[in-house]
């Protein structure tokens, strides 16, 4: 009996290691907020699909700043990662 449960613990344990493993290759989010704060709407898709060349954006949140600009800052790096 305690071997079957042994065998049962390392099963349980290797597919959660593969699953890990296998998810670290694959990166998806989902919108779970109720305003859709980061979903594209289909104009916005629309509008960037008929764009001809690549667009550059840099943004500069380096250095002292006030707290809201740093929670910006932090939204900006969750966003972008």
């Amino acid at each position: 009996m305690k071997k079957k449960s042994f065998i049962k613990l390392f099963y349980k344990i290797l597919i959660i290691i593969l699953i890990s493993y296998i998810s670290s290759f694959i990166f998806f989010r989902f919108d779970l907020t109720s305003e859709n704060r980061y979903t594209l709407s289909e104009g916005t898709k629309n509008l960037m699909g008929n764009l001809d060349d690549i667009i550059y954006i840099e943004i500069y949140l380096d250095g002292e700043m006030p707290i809201g600009f740093k929670r910006l800052k932090n939204s900006i790096k969750e966003l972008y990662r």
